[in-house]
């Protein structure tokens, strides 16, 4: 039997329309475009949670974060053997990781509990990789997160010339937080770690990889998540160019929950509610500014999966590989005047990118729902083998087959945090329409048909109190579907 080789390809924090192939007229994309172009694009990809750890564990679980234990960042879980990658290990695959993927926390408080946090990795790694295994991954290349001089990036970098002031970045304009700041890094973009997870997957594919047996590899890119800054050459290439506008206006913050408007004006975190740090939203050139920083790191990720797709297509294996782009959450970008992610589920941050390039089937645009919890039991019933027992997610393997096949009337979205404040929020979303409900008992409905840019919360607008009914009903089925399927080991840090 010939077994077919997965790529997966993950950004971070990467927004569906900032891709060419979904409608981005502004942002130049054409290696994504090309893979878009031998795929299988869907327009409905909502994720299982909007922050980065929790959706990453559900795309290589098949969980639900409730389920998977994994239900905001910074929790430290031990690996209970519940990954596609051990699935495939079983079945005789390699796997393999390069880049970001963030299954446990990298904060100095995750120290001497977590894998990836950053105290692990003050030294250079004596090796190119680790072989240790990690949540059935039997090699990695790490970095450890966003652009920081840590672990097998910070060894590749320092090979390829790389010294320690490039780390440093340059403001452009005022700084409002770590998280916010906007500004050029000075290193060039061949030494990014986008350009890492690019030339060591080729390496990977190249010369480590067994060719005797199958493999599953992850290439997953830091970027572009904020802070909002890209290499100087790269930047050059954007200063001064417009982008496409956000949707919105922050008016509309008003029919919203009360920590809508409190991120607009910057005094909200997962940690807290702080002082107002701009009463009227980031200024607008800021603004651009930052959008303009995001798609000049898109480009060099775009550039570097170019170079995945190019070893591929040499060493003939396109046709034996199946390859899934993706994001694990998206990014608010601007829209309604907010920034980054956290429990505000519009569409920027939730309806992420998909792209399955599937050997055999034809290329075309899926208007068909699909999560992120369907992910791994997808790739295991398009490679032939069982589904196991603790797996949410329902397999797309039915529509992908014949395009008129909508295997999901719905997709549940969890949101909890691990700090004593802000709101655990759940919701469910359905091509018409979504409904948020949180802990409060704070309402959200969109009607999605019309009103697409969610201008309007009509949650308490007698004309949808059907659909709200409706919606509401299914959101706690979706609950109960998703009970706890065994107990799992995670603690804080």
């Amino acid at each position: 039997m010939n077994r077919k080789n997965v790529v997966v390809i993950l950004a971070d924090q990467f927004r569906k329309d900032c891709i060419g192939a979904y409608g981005n007229t502004c942002v130049n994309t054409p290696n994504m475009d090309r893979l878009a172009a031998q795929s299988i694009r869907f327009e409905h990809s909502y994720v299982a949670n909007p922050i980065c750890s929790p959706n990453r564990m559900t795309w290589f679980s098949g969980m639900f974060p409730s389920n998977h234990g994994v239900y905001t960042n910074g929790l430290v879980k031990q690996d209970d053997g519940r990954t596609i990658m051990h699935e495939l290990r079983r079945q005789g695959y390699q796997t393999a990781s390069i880049g970001k993927i963030h299954f446990n926390p990298y904060s100095e408080e995750s120290a001497g509990k977590s894998f990836e946090s950053v105290d692990r990795w003050e030294q250079v790694p004596e090796e190119d990789g680790y072989s240790g295994g990690y949540f059935g991954f039997d090699y990695l290349e790490l970095t450890i997160g966003h652009t920081l001089p840590k672990a097998h990036y910070y060894r590749w970098f320092k090979e390829h010339g790389g010294t320690d002031d490039m780390f440093t970045v340059t403001p452009c304009g005022e700084v409002y937080s770590r998280d916010e700041i906007c500004g050029i890094r000075n290193m060039p973009s061949g030494l990014s770690s986008s350009a890492f997870v690019g030339d060591r997957s080729v390496n990977y594919l190249r010369n480590l990889r067994d060719r005797e047996k199958p493999f599953f590899l992850c290439a997953s890119f830091p970027d572009p998540h904020h802070p909002f800054t890209s290499c100087y050459d790269d930047y050059e290439r954007w200063k001064d160019r417009e982008v496409k506008a956000p949707v919105g206006e922050p008016e509309d913050l008003d029919q919203r929950p009360a920590h809508f408007k409190q991120q607009f004006q910057g005094s909200w975190s997962r940690k807290g509610v702080n002082a107002c740090k701009y009463e009227n939203g980031i200024p607008k050139q800021v603004a651009k500014e930052r959008t303009r920083h995001t798609y000049a790191m898109i480009e060099a990720i775009d550039r570097n999966v170019g170079l995945i797709l190019d070893e591929l297509e040499r060493q003939n294996l396109m046709d034996d590989t199946i390859v899934i782009l993706g994001a694990d959450h998206g990014e608010l970008l601007g829209d309604h005047g907010l920034w980054m992610k956290g429990p505000f589920l519009y569409e920027g941050l939730i309806n992420t990118p998909l792209l399955m390039h599937i050997p055999g089937i034809s290329p075309r645009v899926s208007e068909g729902l699909v999560s992120s919890v369907d992910i791994t039991p997808t790739i295991l019933d398009l490679l032939g083998f069982e589904i196991p027992a603790y797996v949410d997610g329902i397999s797309q393997l039915p529509q992908i087959e014949d395009e008129g096949c909508d295997v999901r009337n719905a997709c549940m979205v969890e949101y909890r945090n691990g700090y004593d404040c802000d709101v655990n929020v759940n919701a469910i979303v359905k091509k018409e329409g979504k409904f948020i409900m949180y802990e409060t008992g704070e309402q959200e409905y969109t009607d999605l048909a019309g009103d697409p840019e969610e201008k309007i919360n009509a949650a308490k607008q007698e004309a949808y109190d059907e659909a709200v009914a409706e919606a509401a009903k299914s959101l706690l089925l979706e609950r109960l579907r998703s009970k706890s399927k065994g107990s799992v080991q995670y603690g804080h840090a």
